[in-house]
């Protein structure tokens, strides 16, 4: 499988795989809007929309999700 890139403040990061993106949520290193390429979909979406963040996102960004932002 492909990498995953992160698109933060303009800049392109890569993580290898899903449990890095984890633990950059976890961090606190990518929030909720900031995109990710998602090499499955091979599609950008927002990092509050990845179903495989949604656990990570929900516990850090409650009212984000609730606000819908």
């Amino acid at each position: 499988m492909s990498e995953y890139k992160v698109l933060k403040d303009g800049k392109e990061y890569k993580a290898p795989d899903i449990q890095t993106l984890k633990r950059w949520v976890e961090e606190r290193r990518i929030r909720p809007e900031d995109r990710i390429y998602h090499p499955v979909s091979q599609k950008w979406i927002y990092v509050k929309d990845m179903e495989e963040l949604e656990e990570e996102i929900k516990k850090l960004y409650p009212w984000k999700l609730a606000l819908g932002q």
